[in-house]
């Protein structure tokens, strides 16, 4: 038996379909733990169960997986492009999961352990607090510069910066804004550093971080990035596959003898470029293969896509060095031992924390006790996210 699930937010569509392909039965279940035990009790243990890898569809993955079950998981880019049907109902979709899967044509998508899962989700929720920090910044920039008030400090957001925020004279409205947004960039702020001790505690107990926080420009964080979306490195046969999966491998178009190289895929997650860039701006500023590739590139190609480059090459190092659990060749040892250092003092401070807590925890629960009060307070319009006023 094969065992279609077409997830949405409230509710599955699930399809059972025998080997010829014939349906057995069809129905609509709720999207919840207890209705996913109960279909399991419907099925035999020995189906074959497919669905569509997605935020909603994992928890019922790994449900199904510690059941035991025969759980498939689809890679949604694959299916369209298997799929170039007009029809798009979930009836079609758990049907077309399950046929896939019957025919032996089933793109399956990489799942990562839970562990990994729990790790993804630290570091892309730290980079979410970086992004938001940075709009709140642009704001408080361009206040500054409608008023025509030009910044003489090196760091705007630095001490001295932010205290000089309160001696300035603004219109009623416009003071109004610049002290939501500094309050704004000191709560950012705290979570931020809070996250960085909680992912540097959690970074320092695997090898494949230390490994990589060897290569210049690579901190505890770019690597817990590259470890964790990157996943287990054995499942990609060659670099130039995982290169591909990065997304950072260029487009080919061939037609007879002519071949045209165009620019990178943008494959894969979004934020392993990112890092690798950033990692890759760090690592040229140290003499060695990289800066001369670097340098070399940038005259012919220019310093975007020589930077680009620099991190594809920059991937296939890390590979390596995962693959043969080496270091990198031109590690600086005072440098690594310094990031280490740093990394584990961090780590330090979270144990502090957990053993005498400490002004910073109080904080964080004032702030969150604060939050709850003021959301199942009668006067807050959840809807609108505002206090409403009569």
């Amino acid at each position: 038996m094969y065992v279609g699930i077409d997830v949405d937010t409230d509710n599955c569509h699930v399809i059972l379909l025998d080997g010829n392909g014939e349906e057995i039965d069809s129905y609509r279940i709720d999207n919840t733990s207890k209705e996913i035990t109960r279909l399991m009790q419907k099925i035999p243990n020995d189906a074959e169960i497919v669905l569509e890898s997605s935020t909603l569809g994992k928890p019922i993955y790994w449900q199904l997986k510690k059941a035991g079950r025969n759980v498939h998981m689809a890679a949604p880019s694959k299916i369209a492009l298997i799929s170039q049907s007009k029809k798009k109902t979930d009836d079609h979709d758990s049907r077309l999961l399950a046929d896939l899967l019957r025919l032996g044509y089933l793109p399956e998508s990489y799942v990562p352990s839970e562990e990994i899962e729990e790790l993804r989700k630290m570091v892309r929720y730290r980079k979410s607090l970086g992004e938001k920090c940075a709009v709140v910044k642009n704001q408080v920039h361009a206040l500054l510069a409608r008023n025509g008030i030009k910044n003489e400090f090196s760091d705007l957001f630095g001490r001295t910066g932010m205290r000089s925020f309160m001696e300035l004279r603004l219109p009623v409205m416009e003071k109004i804004i610049l002290e939501g947004c500094v309050r704004e960039i000191g709560f950012l702020s705290e979570e931020i550093n809070m996250m960085d001790i909680r992912l540097a505690e959690v970074a320092g107990n695997y090898k494949e971080i230390h490994l990589l926080m060897s290569i210049p420009g690579v901190d505890y964080y770019s690597a817990m990035v590259i470890f964790t979306e990157v996943g287990d490195v054995h499942r990609f046969p060659a670099a130039k596959k995982l290169v591909g999966y990065a997304g950072l491998a260029p487009r080919v178009y061939q037609s007879g003898k002519t071949t045209h190289y165009g620019h990178i895929s943008k494959d894969g997650p979004s934020i392993l470029r990112w890092v690798l860039t950033i990692a890759a701006q760090g690592a040229i500023k140290k003499p060695g293969k990289l800066q001369r590739f670097y340098k070399r590139l940038s005259k012919r190609k220019g310093g975007s896509k020589a930077i680009v480059a620099t991190a594809r090459k920059l991937l296939i190092i890390m590979y390596h060095m995962l693959m043969n659990h080496q270091e990198y060749e031109e590690r600086d040892d005072d440098l690594t031992c310094r990031k280490i250092r740093r990394m584990n003092m961090k780590a330090k401070r979270m144990m502090n924390i957990k053993e005498n807590g400490g002004p910073i925890v109080e904080k964080h629960k004032m702030l969150m006790e604060k939050g709850l009060k003021m959301l199942i307070s009668e006067e807050f319009d959840v809807s609108l996210g505002t206090k409403q006023f009569s």
